[in-house]
């Protein structure tokens, strides 16, 4: 990946073409990668990134940005696009309209109290994880590859990709157990991981 600079950051705020070029080129592997890990859907994930790079050159004679904070703002904005694309009125209709019912039931009253009630079940399921499982999530929820996360763990890339299905797999199914459905468990599940500080 070629390293982004601070001149090719002062010539992006002038409006210069083949700098924006060179960063969309650096980061656009990491940034789908981020964006399908969370939408899991290929031309949403592209639309995702290349709404936040249309973002970064409209606004780009405001950025202040640095090449040591430029990777980290881009893995923010794919942060917030994928919160958006959750909360959108078309992904609210095709996931909760069937569970529209289920929903009611299960969260009468108070919404931000059984909100964090299961919140705080989701974290406390997440550390009762066996440990390399539940720290690769964790290191995958960070934006680290697969590459990275095998070579900190000192495992295959294919054993990593199986402790993250196992415990997306385990934490949908604990929290459907205690109060969900299916449906409206990955929804949670979603959220709370998007959200967390």
């Amino acid at each position: 990946m070629a390293i982004v600079n601070i001149e090719h950051l002062k010539n992006l705020k002038r409006g210069d073409s083949k700098a924006f070029n060179m960063i969309f080129n650096a980061y656009w592997d990491k940034l789908f990668r981020a964006a399908f890990y969370r939408v899991e859907n290929y031309d949403q994930a592209q639309d995702i990134v290349q709404e936040v790079f249309i973002k970064l050159w409209d606004c780009r004679s405001d950025l202040n940005i640095t090449e040591e904070n430029i990777e980290y703002y881009l893995l923010k904005s794919v942060k917030h696009r994928v919160i958006s694309y959750y909360r959108s009125s078309q992904v609210a209709e095709s996931v909760l309209e069937a569970s529209l019912k289920d929903f009611n039931e299960a969260f009468e009253g108070n919404m931000n109290v059984q909100f964090e009630v299961v919140e705080k079940y989701v974290q406390t399921q997440l550390m009762q994880l066996p440990p390399n499982m539940r720290v690769a999530y964790q290191m995958r929820d960070d934006e680290h590859s697969i590459t990275e996360i095998a070579s900190h763990l000192n495992l295959a890339e294919q054993t990593v990709k199986n402790h993250l299905y196992e415990a997306k797999t385990r934490l949908r199914a604990a929290v459907k157990s205690e109060f969900l459905t299916d449906q409206i468990a990955m929804l949670f599940v979603a959220i709370i991981l998007l959200t967390k500080n």
